[in-house]
Formats: C-alpha cells, structure tokens, sequence
C-alpha cells in the first residue's frame, strides 16, 4: 500500500500554490517622505529668543471640519526666511485628498504669525521647496517686556490659549 499523496494530487497542488504565490501582494512599504521649504515674515519685528516656527501638514479634505494633522516640525525661529524640513510617512497620504501646509510663529504661550489657507499641495509629488508667506496677527513682545502686546485690532487676550498644542 502506498501512503500519500496520488499522482494526480501533486500537479494539482503545485498548480494551487502556484496561484496563491502570483496573487498575493505584500502590504505597501511605508517610505519616508520630506518636504522643504522656507517660511518667511517680516523681518523688521523682532522675534524673541524664545520663538518657535511650527509647520503642518493637514488634510483638508472635509469641508466645515477642522484639518487633520498629518505631520508636524516644530523648530526655532531664528532667521528671515526660517528653512524648515518636514517628514512624514507616504502611507497617511490617501488618494483624492486635499492636503496643505500651514505655519506659525509664536511661543508656547501665544502665536505671532499664521499662514494663509491658500497652501494646497500634493505631498507625494512635490519635488520643490515650498514657500510660504506668514502674516502678523499679534505683535511679539519685546525683551524683557512680560504682557503681550495687543494685534493692530485692539484686541490680543494675553491668558488665551494659544499654544501650538491646539
């Protein structure tokens, strides 16, 4: 008596694993991904030893809704134009999307500066610096001053939440 497989068992089944090998596709590999740039404002403000530019990359996909964080690089702000570099990862970008860049100056207690909405991009083909423009919605305190300054408006609520955390 024989044990096993028969003779015609074994085509069959080196034809099935065959199959299973051609249609099976490994997962997308996450690749890292890095946009730059430079954020620019003016130069003639000065910033304190203690300012921060924050760049974001959001998706804007849901009209009425806040973005969604992408990604995020928080950096000094120690020159005009500041140079940023911001890294993701390929597999949080989704297909018909609309995404964005935003930036902001300021501290961990209050903002300066914030960009515009008009930043739109596709972060999987971008293969040239961005640069984006900020605009000062509140004047930075000068040295050695401990109240914030109120913006051209008047107004400026120094005990606002205004932190980069939000």
């Amino acid at each position: 008596m024989r044990y096993g497989m028969n003779e015609q068992a074994i085509p069959i089944a080196a034809l099935l694993v065959a199959m299973a090998s051609l249609s099976f596709v490994p997962p997308a590999r996450a690749e890292q991904k890095t946009l730059t740039g430079t954020v620019a404002y003016d130069g003639r403000i000065p910033l304190p030893s203690d300012a921060l530019l924050e760049v974001r990359l959001v998706d804007k996909s849901v009209p009425g809704v806040a973005p969604v964080l992408v990604a995020r690089s928080v950096q000094p702000a120690d020159s005009d134009p500041i140079a940023f570099k911001l890294s993701f990862d390929d597999t949080v970008i989704l297909s018909g999307h609309r995404y964005a860049l935003d930036a902001r100056i300021g501290s961990a207690t209050a903002i300066w500066f914030v960009s515009g909405d008009g930043n739109l991009l596709d972060p999987l083909s971008a293969r040239y610096p961005a640069h984006l423009s900020v605009g000062m919605i509140a004047r930075p305190p000068v040295a050695g001053q401990k109240d914030a300054q109120p913006d051209a408006t008047g107004g400026g609520d120094p005990d606002a939440d205004d932190g980069f955390d939000n």
